[in-house]
């Protein structure tokens, strides 16, 4: 899979810039760490919500299409059954 951010001007055209599965997923942990009263503050809260909403469909309903796992004995098991966390991608061909 390959994963990449475009921009599109009606005047210059397009740019694209790609990224790996770990940066984003990286990127994705990172909205977990992020002070809440910062952004309180900064009035960016809703902003960055909306941002890592998008983040979380990217990375747990598309890239790990929806796939759950649980710890069983130590180790991380993935389960067969299929979760969700935003909505179902509709992928076009």
């Amino acid at each position: 899979m390959k994963i990449k951010l475009v921009a599109e001007d009606e005047k210059r055209g397009k740019i694209e810039i790609p990224l790996s599965i770990k940066q984003i997923r990286d990127i994705y942990d990172l909205g977990y760490d992020v002070n809440d009263e910062t952004l309180k503050l900064n009035k960016w809260k809703k902003p960055w919500e909306d941002f890592h909403n998008k983040l979380t469909f990217l990375v747990h309903d598309v890239i790990d299409d929806g796939g759950v796992g649980r710890f069983v004995n130590g180790k991380y098991k993935r389960l067969k059954e299929k979760h969700y966390m935003v909505k179902k991608p509709k992928w076009e061909k």
